[in-house]
C-alpha cells in the first residue's frame, strides 16, 4: 500500500511540473528565442491578414476534491474524484507574407480559443513576425500583446517546406 502511495504521489508531481513546463517558457528557449530574434529579418504582420481556423470540443477528466487532475493510468481508488467537463481548443494560424516579391505562407497551431484569438487581433491590429535570415523557412511570431507567459513568441513554419518534407 506505501508503495502505490509513493507511486501515486510521484505521479501527481510528474503529471504537475510537466503541466507548469507546458504553461511556461524554460530560460533556455526564451534566451534561444531573444538570439534568434537579434540576429532575424522582421516583417510588420497587419494582424487581418491572419486566417484563423479553429474547433473546440469537450473533455471529460477526472478530480480529485479540490478539482486537479488526477491522471486515470495512476488512479486506483480509495479516494473521492470526480468528472468533470472542460473546453479544448485548437486555433490554426495561416499568415500570408510577401517576402522578396513572392507570396509565401507561414503556419502553427495554438491551444487557445479561436474567437477570443480573433477580438485580440482586431485589437491590436498589427505585430511582427522574426524570420531566420539564411532559410526563411521559419520564425517567430510576437505574440506579447496576448499577456500570456508561456506564449510571448510562438514557432511558425513556412506551409510550402511542411509540405516539402513529408
Amino acid at each position: 500500500m506505501l508503495i502505490l502511495l509513493i507511486l501515486i504521489t510521484l505521479g501527481l508531481l510528474l503529471k504537475w511540473s510537466n503541466y507548469r513546463s507546458t504553461k511556461r517558457l524554460s530560460k533556455e528557449v526564451k534566451n534561444h528565442i531573444e538570439l534568434f530574434i537579434a540576429d532575424a529579418q522582421i516583417y510588420k504582420v497587419d494582424l487581418k491578414t491572419v486566417e484563423i481556423d479553429h474547433r473546440s470540443w469537450k473533455i471529460e477528466i477526472l478530480v480529485d476534491d479540490y478539482g486537479n487532475e488526477v491522471s486515470q493510468e495512476i488512479y486506483s481508488g480509495g479516494r473521492s474524484v470526480s468528472y468533470k467537463t472542460i473546453n479544448t481548443y485548437e486555433s490554426k494560424l495561416a499568415l500570408p507574407l510577401r517576402i522578396n516579391d513572392e507570396e509565401k505562407s507561414f503556419i502553427t497551431t495554438l491551444d487557445i480559443d479561436g474567437d477570443w484569438l480573433g477580438t485580440k487581433f482586431f485589437l491590436q491590429k498589427e505585430t511582427f513576425l522574426f524570420i531566420d535570415r539564411e532559410s526563411l523557412d521559419f520564425g517567430y511570431l510576437d505574440l506579447r500583446f496576448l499577456n500570456k507567459e508561456w506564449l510571448d513568441y510562438k514557432y511558425m513554419a513556412m506551409a510550402e517546406k511542411i509540405i516539402e518534407d513529408f
